[in-house]
């Protein structure tokens, strides 16, 4: 039997809603809930929060599949209920489904932590960077949203192949790199002549 992914109580998928990540962990609700329920055991071990509160925004900030989220849970949030309903029904995930941003879900989680516990987290920073594995292709993407000129890395499978879009910057640098490796070179080459 499924469950709620926000409070794990079970559940019929025609008595939920197909949500994306964007639409639950970009809200302090879910945060407080998580907080609440499952997640209380990161205060409870570390009541800064710490590197366990880093691993689980992260982890959730990653999420490729639609949630499947229980009316009581999805009550705060703002999304397109029909839709979602539909989607739910069909067993089938949102189109629009896929990770969002850490730093993003990161300040989220953070409002939630002081609401409930008082003290803003102690945490590293997080980069805006999201990392994504298409489950067909095994393609990874490595993506920095909000550049002018988004940067990503993409390799897929076994290959190993990486792909770097060069923008005007990237060029800058590669040929600056060239050029001090050729005057190393010219001056490695005239201290042994």
């Amino acid at each position: 039997m499924p469950v709620c992914d926000i409070c794990n109580k079970p559940m019929a998928f025609s008595d939920g809603y197909s949500l994306t990540t964007r639409e639950v962990v970009l809200t302090t609700h879910y945060w407080k809930l998580a907080f609440r329920g499952g997640l209380s055991c990161i205060h409870q071990a570390d009541p800064s929060g710490g590197e366990s509160l880093m691993h689980y925004i992260e982890q959730q900030a990653a999420q490729h599949t639609g949630w499947l989220v229980c009316e009581e849970c999805s009550a705060p949030l703002r999304f397109d209920r029909p839709r979602a309903r539909r989607l739910a029904e069909n067993r089938q995930d949102p189109p629009d489904a896929g990770p969002v941003s850490p730093l993003s879900v990161a300040n989220h989680a953070i409002d939630a932590w002081k609401q409930l516990y008082g003290s803003v987290p102690r945490m590293t920073r997080f980069s805006d960077t999201i990392i994504s594995r298409d489950r067909v292709t095994g393609e990874v993407n490595v993506f920095r949203p909000g550049a002018a000129n988004p940067s990503y890395v993409s390799m897929r499978g076994d290959r190993g192949r990486i792909v770097v879009p060069a923008s005007g910057r990237t060029k800058i640098i590669r040929a600056v790199i060239v050029v001090a490796a050729l005057m190393l070179l010219a001056f490695v080459f005239a201290k042994a002549n």
